[in-house]
């Protein structure tokens, strides 16, 4: 049985563990992709009603603007773009949905791709955010991702970082995992910057942020290479909570129905107490996950 999140964790607040971080840069502002249909086409050459929401391609505003901003060059998200089901899994190349109640059925959606046609990037998580997009991380960067079609376009290239984890927290903030640090993420800019290190843990997998507030991660201590889950505050930089899942390569961190589930490469789905961080397998599959995202839209959906 699983005590509701919010309970659990107004005990959990009263054990704070401090973690090892860094000072946190300046607010990075609003990073919500898509907000550019705002009035600016009133001179009647953008509505034609067949090239801004056709919800099939990734769409590029017009730019009519005469006063030359170029803001509008950004990705404008259509139907495709948007994320509707409440929890995803992935492989390094293929999209799911996976249902957060019994039987957990795992459905296959679609198959990543390069929207410029370049080689495809193995995606080693994935995050929605709370409007609907999602984005997903590689070995060398940040990427839009479709969950209509698969497409993926790049916004950020990373050399030196192989990002693990991707979470969008509760307020909007985008936060990528890489070996034992963490990154603020502006998909606006096509930046990122390490926001803390922490000390004694690194990423074993996933992460996913919850309406509470908190990260919750899939992370291996420095003598342990079994997954535990580490429950995070960003806001006072502090680990609150950490127990052992009992599972070794947990990849995947999702939540849906009011329950956290994990997922391995082994093809394990589990669900996760998060007063104590154990693990309970509740179905199995073939498939290898390599990540796993909720999607905030739908936070309380089943």
């Amino acid at each position: 049985m699983h005590f509701p999140l919010r309970t659990v964790l107004l005990a959990l607040l009263l054990t704070s563990l401090p973690a090892c971080g860094d000072e946190r840069p300046d607010s990075w502002g609003d990073d919500d992709t898509g907000d550019d249909d705002t009035g600016d086409d009133d001179t009647g050459d953008d509505d034609t009603g067949d090239d801004d929401d056709s919800g099939g391609d990734l769409v590029v505003d017009d730019d009519d603007d005469d006063d030359g901003d170029d803001d509008d060059d950004a990705p404008v998200p259509g139907s495709d773009w948007l994320a509707t089901e409440v929890m995803y899994a992935h492989t390094d190349n293929t999209l799911y949905s996976v249902q957060a109640e019994p039987p957990y059925t795992v459905t296959e959606l679609v198959t990543f791709h390069a929207a410029d046609g370049s080689e495809v990037p193995n995606l080693t998580d994935l995050a929605v955010s709370l409007t609907g997009e999602m984005y997903g991380v590689s070995t060398n960067g940040v990427w839009q991702v479709a969950p209509g079609t698969g497409e993926l376009v790049n916004i950020l290239e990373t050399t030196g970082e192989f990002f693990v984890a991707l979470a969008f927290l509760s307020d909007g903030t985008l936060l990528a995992g890489s070996n034992s640090q963490l990154f603020v993420v502006d998909v606006d800019l096509g930046v990122s910057e390490v926001v803390t290190t922490f000390d004694g843990w690194s990423w074993a997998g996933d992460m996913v942020g919850l309406p509470d507030g908190f990260l919750y991660c899939a992370m291996e201590g420095d003598v342990d290479d079994m997954s535990s889950l580490v429950i995070y505050d960003y806001n006072l930089d502090q680990v609150v909570f950490d127990g052992a899942t009992g599972v070794g390569s947990m990849f995947g961190v999702g939540y849906g129905n009011d329950v956290l589930f994990g997922f391995t490469d082994g093809g394990s789905i589990l669900t996760l107490d998060p007063a104590t961080g154990v693990a309970t397998e509740v179905s199995t599959s073939d498939i290898g996950f390599w990540g796993a995202a909720t999607n905030p839209v739908r936070w309380g959906a089943s």
